[in-house]
């Protein structure tokens, strides 16, 4: 898995950039949210990035932040949505117009997004309301007891940097704590715990 990408930006377009490291020049598809955020060409450049492993190659998915990253792993999780069409919702809406879109069921909102119709804004809605917030930046974990915030965001990082999905990781410890499985809150119990729950 390549988990991000640094070097210099050898050429960058609204679909794509290349990026140069070590001698090779990679190809990245991005979004236009990251291409508008991008340094002038012949500038170093750091990328997060989703690699992609298809029957005719392999393609690398390239965000400027981490959050992009999610919310683009989050779309292509919804049936018939592949990463072209998840790139297209990036490049057509905010992240945080989509997210209030999602969560109003503000199908008309979604609709309007290039290349996206009516029956796809309703299946975004259908399988993406209940797991949207989790791709909040201020994401916070919910527990009856006392729970230390940064060590929980600390274990989902660890899980993630095992080439988990952050949403998915998320969602692992928070079904942790809403069973209260857990004989004690410490990084090593939610991360060995997570492991077991996580898909």
């Amino acid at each position: 898995m390549i988990f991000s990408i640094a070097g210099n930006l050898v050429s960058s377009h609204p679909t794509h950039v290349v990026i140069e490291t070590n001698g090779i020049g990679f190809e990245v598809f991005v979004p236009l949210s990251t291409f508008e955020k991008l340094p002038a060409v012949g500038s170093s450049i750091k990328l997060h990035t989703h690699f992609q492993v298809r029957e005719d190659g392999f393609a690398l998915f390239g965000f400027y932040t981490e959050h992009e990253k999610q919310v683009f792993q989050l779309l292509i999780t919804v049936s018939k949505i592949g990463p072209k069409v998840a790139l297209a919702i990036l490049s057509g809406i905010t992240i945080s117009e989509l997210r209030t879109a999602i969560i109003g069921q503000n199908t008309d909102r979604i609709a309007l997004i290039p290349g996206i119709g009516k029956k796809t804004a309703e299946r975004l809605i259908v399988e993406l309301k209940e797991k949207i917030s989790l791709v909040d930046e201020s994401f916070t974990f919910k527990s009856d007891r006392p729970v230390n915030q940064n060590m929980l965001h600390d274990a989902v990082q660890a899980l993630v940097s095992l080439g988990y999905n952050r949403i998915s990781a998320q969602k692992a410890v928070q079904t942790l704590l809403n069973e209260k499985s857990l004989d004690s809150v410490t990084i090593e119990n939610v991360i060995k715990s997570a492991l077991k729950k996580i898909k």
